[in-house]
């Protein structure tokens, strides 16, 4: 008999042209740390008067899939499939934001072997990706993806004879991270020392759109909104007011992170920010007090600073 067990599972991964499309065998392997996609259904409950306190049967409608996959990210982007899903564009491992999120490549199935069966999950789209570091133990940039999809089903089939061909981790210990305003081009004199970074983007896909065309599944999620770039920094040591004037003075902010390692680079560069909050330097006791910054990510306004960026995040590997 088959036990699942989870230090044996793998998972694989293929970009679709079209949402949900006739399955086909996933091609790309893909490290990951966790899944918790589920699939529930819409239930319409018979509620006829029939004499009786006894409920008639009910009957499934629409399933709804959806979960986070959670994964470091790494220097061969074994997950470029999913960067791309979750921005929109990509070209020679430039990751660009797109206005809509319904091209091919917009979306992907995945497959993940549980060792009882592989468990298929098909027009998958990204509606809220995050990327984190810190400082410490736990030193890797993890990505967590937030998934919407078609489908989710099982198959006795074997699972493709794929394998990740390379996996070098990006480490918060890899980052050079700069912050300033947008009178110049940001320098060396502008890095700081970060114990912890965390980019979200969401693309506030409406995921629950149903009607009589759609037989047992969801309409093709799309954006239902503006999207929304939230980008939060920790200082270890709170030593000056700078940021605290730049909210009070609702200045104009740009920065990036350089994360290096070798001939390898990961560069994530925000053309425009504003600080929302958190900049209070709180004293919770008698410790040091650190400084957390949160701000939020906007379309570029300028045409001189960082001017081939025109929305908020751009996401190059070198």
């Amino acid at each position: 008999m088959s036990l699942g067990q989870g230090f044996l599972s793998t998972a694989g991964i293929k970009a679709e042209t079209s949402w949900g499309e006739a399955w086909a065998a996933v091609d790309t392997a893909i490290p990951y740390l966790n899944e918790s996609l589920v699939s529930t259904y819409d239930r319409s409950a018979d509620v006829s008067l029939l004499g009786s306190a006894g409920m008639a049967q009910d009957e499934a409608t629409i399933q709804n899939v959806s979960g986070d996959i959670s994964f470091y990210l790494d220097y061969e982007l074994n997950h470029g499939i999913i960067l791309k899903a979750a921005l929109g564009a990509e070209s020679s491992d430039v990751y660009t934001l797109t206005d809509t999120l319904q091209a091919s490549g917009n979306m992907f199935r995945i497959e993940f072997d549980k060792s009882v069966s592989r468990w298929r999950a098909a027009g998958c789209k990204v509606n809220n990706l995050t990327l984190s570091s810190a400082a410490g133990a736990d030193n890797f940039l993890t990505a967590t993806a937030s998934l919407v999809a078609k489908s989710l089903s099982r198959s006795s089939d074997s699972f493709p004879a794929i394998t990740v061909s390379g996996q070098t981790n990006i480490l918060h210990s890899h980052l050079t991270f700069r912050l300033a305003d947008k009178a110049d081009a940001l320098d060396s004199g502008d890095e700081m020392g970060v114990s912890s970074v965390n980019l979200s983007i969401n693309n506030n896909l409406q995921a629950d759109a149903k009607d009589s065309s759609s037989s047992s599944a969801i309409l093709e999620p799309v954006r239902n909104g503006f999207r929304e770039t939230m980008f939060d920094v920790e200082l270890p040591r709170y030593t000056a007011d700078t940021i605290q004037d730049w909210k009070d003075n609702d200045t104009i902010l740009q920065a990036d992170l350089t994360y290096t390692n070798g001939v390898n680079t990961l560069l994530i560069e925000i053309p425009e920010l504003k600080i929302m909050g958190g900049v209070d330097a709180n004293i919770g006791g008698a410790e040091v007090i650190p400084l957390t910054v949160n701000m939020k990510a906007m379309r570029n306004s300028s045409d001189s600073i960082m001017s081939a960026i025109t929305d908020e995040v751009r996401i190059t590997l070198t």
